[in-house]
């Protein structure tokens, strides 16, 4: 009787009240002990309420109806292809929905019902798996964000694939737990064609340079991110780069240098199909005619195999060692080495090899150099021990004497010590003997089928090492603080800190 008086007010009622009168209906239905006839007076009564004009009595009815199992399943799908406002609450916590369900919403292509499914407090990876394949980045980003998902790793590298480009998804995946090598191996790839989409309207430097500039960050970072890698990840990031056609000599050479033998192992052993372990026991136990061969095989040049040969006998060396040398200036001692036994080809002006190395030793004495500023910085921050009681008399005569101590500001000291690393990495190539102006130089490759490519040098005028930092003068965040351009020498950036000194002391 209740149920027929309250069909008898809706026609009348204003739309307000119909929206509280079909979520009391709704919630009678779930929670209160009706008769079977009463039931399906209630579900007559809800179905009439789904064709209201009003998406205010529909909503209070999605939302009344969205969490509870017990909810009439026809009503529930019948909300689910409502507006998107009216649709959202039951899609996104509705239980009533079974898998195969939820993926052919997922595929109807629209946004809103995309991102609820993805909300929803536990996603199975089919429906992940559907959302990765065909989903909008905005629900692929909310079904990343979503620790109830269960998101299988191949359809992780899916999303990678689609929409790596976008910043928020690549944070997300590069968080999660179930992330395969090949799609950080990928992610870094879209985060280097990033930084030249975003750097190129203002950019300093051609296009081309800019590429070449992002491509050699990426290698850095793969080797880098291989060198926390286990043994098997090894073996997935060598042949994924293999597969991409980005195993060029310059990648090889790079991480020999840096250090990462057991990468540079992988990446011959998947190019050229023979055995691990006969790659790794020609490295160490110094086999120089089956490394010259599986070198040969892979697509390496002649010319580069020296350079191999070199490094790794600079590392087995060193290594041979414990704590002889710091572990942070290995790679830069090492880069040095080779660059310095390197005796290159008849015109050194023009051989792009040499270039490489030298790009190569820059960034060794770039990176260790600015590994010690931040420990400097460090230290600076550290408060000083105290010195003993009669340790302080002596000083009390000099005290008077000695000039006050400048403080300076942080952004200084750091400004002035990536500088200083330049102004070492130059100071590298003078000592190692370089000719002046060089052609700089890029190797490039395609994959197995074409080897891993040949040399192909770019005339570029100016110093080759120089040209690896096409930076602005760097200001420190206070715009009163002393501006360093590129390349000035170390004593002019020490004159104008000194100026800047006196003229705040003067103030």
């Amino acid at each position: 009787m209740l149920v027929q008086r309250l069909l008898a007010w809706i026609d009348t009622a204003p739309p307000d009240r119909r929206a509280e009168a079909a979520s009391a209906l709704a919630r009678a239905y779930m929670h209160s002990p009706l008769a079977q006839p009463e039931r399906q007076l209630a579900e007559s009564a809800m179905v009439v309420l789904l064709e209201d004009d009003c998406a205010e009595v529909r909503l209070a009815l999605a939302e009344a109806l969205a969490g509870n199992p017990s909810a009439p399943r026809h009503v529930v799908m019948s909300l689910a292809v409502d507006t998107p406002e009216v649709a959202a609450p039951v899609l996104a916590r509705s239980p009533v929905f079974v898998d195969a369900e939820l993926v052919e919403f997922v595929g109807g292509g629209r946004a809103e019902a995309q991102i609820a499914i993805a909300c929803r407090p536990a996603v199975s990876a089919v429906v992940a798996a559907a959302i990765a394949e065909v989903g909008e980045a905005d629900a692929c980003e909310v079904l990343l964000a979503n620790p109830g998902a269960d998101i299988p790793a191949d359809f992780l590298h899916r999303i990678a694939e689609r929409f790596g480009e976008a910043a928020p998804i690549r944070r997300l995946l590069l968080h999660h737990d179930r992330l395969r090598p090949r799609t950080r191996v990928l992610l870094i790839d879209r985060l280097a064609e990033a930084m030249v989409t975003d750097a190129a309207p203002g950019a300093l430097v051609p296009a081309p340079r800019l590429k070449a500039l992002s491509r050699d960050a990426a290698d850095k970072a793969v080797i880098a991110y291989a060198a926390r890698a286990g043994e098997a990840d090894l073996a997935e990031i060598a042949e994924t780069l293999t597969a991409a056609g980005r195993m060029t000599t310059a990648f090889l050479l790079r991480a020999t240098c840096m250090g990462n033998l057991s990468l540079f192992a992988h990446c011959l052993a998947a190019l050229t199909g023979a055995p691990l372990g006969r790659v790794e026991t020609a490295l160490a136990r110094d086999r120089r005619n089956v490394l010259r061969a599986l070198c040969r095989r892979a697509g390496l040049p002649d010319i580069a195999f020296g350079v191999v040969a070199g490094a790794v006998e600079a590392w087995r060396r060193l290594l041979d060692e414990p704590g002889s040398v710091e572990p942070g200036r290995l790679a830069h001692l090492v880069t040095r080495q080779v660059l310095a036994a390197y005796d290159g080809g008849a015109d050194r002006r023009l051989d792009p090899l040499l270039v490489l190395l030298r790009r190569f030793a820059a960034d060794a004495a770039r990176d260790h150099a600015r590994r010690e500023a931040v420990e400097l910085a460090e230290a600076r921050r550290q408060p000083a021990p105290e010195e003993a009681p009669d340790a302080q008399a002596p000083s009390e005569v000099h005290a008077a004497e000695a000039p006050a101590a400048e403080e300076l500001p942080q952004a200084v000291v750091t400004a002035f010590a990536y500088f200083f690393a330049d102004e070492i990495a130059e100071l590298e190539e003078e000592l190692a003997g370089s000719d002046g102006e060089v052609a700089a130089a890029s190797a490039t490759g395609a994959g197995i089928e074409a080897g891993i490519g040949e040399f192909e040098p770019i005339a570029v005028p100016g110093d080759a090492a120089n040209d690896d930092r096409p930076v602005p003068a760097v200001r420190a965040v206070d715009p009163s603080l002393p501006e360093f351009a590129p390349g000035e020498p170390a004593a002019a950036m020490v004159e104008k800190v000194r100026l800047f000194m006196r003229a705040r002391a003067a103030a």
